[in-house]
């Protein structure tokens, strides 16, 4: 299992190609996919960073959730972490022109 030097011998381990036929059979998948969580990741970071109020945590809570959970922390982070936005407390009951 280990060659020379310690380095493990790659032809041991299967198929390198037939692995990599499947990566780019569903990379048409993947990519759109990847898109969407790196901008709802970046969303979240930027929404957490900006507002000072969570409903639970505090900010770095958040920012280790959002991004060691991937998909999934982004969206916990709107949906339970999200505190109310300062601008919707000042214009209630107010007519905007």
């Amino acid at each position: 299992m280990v060659g020379s030097g310690g380095f493990v011998k790659l032809a041991e381990f299967g198929d390198f190609g037939g692995m990599l036929e499947e990566v780019v059979r569903y990379l048409p998948a993947i990519i759109p996919l990847a898109v969407v969580q790196l901008g709802l990741m970046a969303a979240a970071l930027v929404h957490a960073v900006r507002h000072p109020k969570y409903r639970f945590g505090n900010m770095v809570v958040w920012i280790i959730v959002i991004i060691a959970v991937n998909v999934i922390g982004p969206i916990v982070y709107f949906v339970l972490g999200r505190g109310e936005d300062a601008d919707a407390d000042e214009g209630e009951g107010e007519d905007k022109v």
